[in-house]
């Protein structure tokens, strides 16, 4: 994400290949608003890419939504570093106030560590593996022919 945030503040046009976790949805955004393009790394060949960048270079359309994106970007009271600082602070200053407590502050100890969920996908996994094996040795011993005389 702090890829993202270089290329916004620097406001300039992207090309992106996502390839993993939040990446396409990333450079979707950026292609939403008008400067980037993406591209799949499986379609990639010298052509293609060639043909991505040169439209990157000659549409200034990228260039001027990259530019206009910078600059509401860069319009805000506080820069981020600035932002932590302030709510750090404001968690210090109300740090009994109810109002921002997390709700998982009053959760139980068994919700709180997700043993419900533990428990369940246990009982999930135990019973696939019964049931997998009841049918592996129904299969198994009726296809072993009986040698009782």
């Amino acid at each position: 994400m702090s890829g993202v945030y270089e290329v916004v503040d620097a406001g300039v046009p992207v090309l992106g290949m996502p390839l993993f976790y939040d990446q396409p949805r990333n450079i979707q955004n950026l292609v939403d608003l008008g400067m980037a393009l993406s591209m799949q790394i499986n379609d990639l060949t010298q052509k293609t890419l060639s043909e991505a960048i040169n439209r990157l270079i000659k549409d200034q359309s990228f260039s001027e939504n990259a530019k206009r994106v910078s600059s509401l970007f860069r319009d805000r009271p506080m820069t981020p570093s600035e932002s932590v600082v302030f709510w750090v602070e404001y968690l210090i200053r109300h740090a009994g106030e109810a109002s921002i407590r997390p709700l998982s502050a009053d959760a139980s100890w068994t919700s709180h560590f997700m043993l419900d969920m533990c428990a369940a996908l246990a009982a999930a996994f135990l019973t696939l593996w019964f049931m997998t094996r009841a049918i592996m040795h129904m299969v198994l011993y009726k296809s072993i022919p009986s040698t009782v005389k």
